[in-house]
């Protein structure tokens, strides 16, 4: 719960930056988190392979991250849109209501952390019990992942600034359902780890798009609009381990694997045609 309402609160300052800037930041915003999620994947591996507690895994990570972002938080921006006029300026004169817009960039946003939260919790039950891995090939799944959100996001508002949104997005999600659909069909430890890259790479971009068009709805608080679809958002991160788990119970965790090139499939057609996403 904190973990989501820390999220909720960055993405709209995100929203806000980006607006001050006029131009296209939040991926390299998302990419912050991504290096962060790469490096406490990796470190979470190594400290398997060495042996290390998880107590002191936490201790060694937590707190220099506690302490420095207190320190940051600080230094906060206004979530109020700074092109709106003086009269729409203030948090009256921007509505606070749910709007179908938000509902449809919501369902993309769940669905695709829906994706994220089910590599997070099973890629590593994946590879190591479907695909007899050994312990430090489990965690490699979700690292490759972080590792592949990490490039495309670091690199990702360059490319939504030279490509049409429309055009990009469906493109890269859909290459990586394909990608990651015959790495299950192959079933190996080597294709799996290919798979869930590839995963990374072709969704990475999409939730900081779909936050960055929540940000510029037109006549909504922005920090409302981001509330709203980020939480939709957060809650495909909740169902999306459950939901492979009931699926892995009636069939098999492989069998269960393939909601995700479906929903990763379902992105991609939203990202051609919803309108809300395409930069003005």
């Amino acid at each position: 719960m904190f973990q989501g309402l820390l999220d909720i609160a960055m993405t709209t300052q995100a929203v806000a930056v980006e607006k001050a800037r006029d131009r296209p930041v939040m991926n390299g915003m998302q990419a912050s988190w991504s290096i962060g999620a790469f490096i406490g994947a990796a470190t979470g591996t190594v400290g398997v392979a060495l042996g290390t507690s998880l107590m002191m895994q936490l201790i060694i990570i937590g707190v220099p991250a506690l302490v420095v972002g207190l320190w940051l938080s600080t230094r906060m921006l206004t979530d109020i849109d700074p092109s709106a006029d003086a009269s729409d300026n203030t948090a009256q004169g921007l509505r606070r209501r749910v709007t179908p817009l938000m509902l449809i960039l919501g369902g993309i946003a769940f669905a695709t952390l829906l994706m994220a939260g089910a590599v997070a919790d099973w890629s590593s039950v994946y590879l190591r019990e479907s695909l007899d891995g050994g312990p430090a090939a489990a965690g490699l799944g979700y690292t490759s992942l972080a590792l592949a959100m990490v490039i495309v996001r670091l690199f990702g508002n360059r490319l939504i600034a030279r490509f049409p949104i429309e055009v990009l997005l469906p493109i890269l999600t859909g290459a990586a359902a394909i990608i990651f659909a015959s790495s299950l069909v192959i079933g190996t430890v080597p294709a799996a780890i290919v798979g869930f890259f590839m995963l990374g790479l072709g969704c990475g971009t999409v939730v900081p798009t779909v936050f960055s068009a929540a940000g510029r709805l037109h006549g909504t608080h922005p920090g409302f609009a981001v509330t709203v679809v980020s939480g939709i958002g957060w809650v495909g991160i909740f169902c999306g381990p459950p939901l492979i788990g009931l699926l892995s119970h009636a069939t098999s965790l492989p069998a269960a694997l393939w909601l995700i090139p479906v929903l990763t499939s379902l992105i991609a057609v939203g990202c051609r045609y919803v309108t809300a996403l395409r930069r003005p």
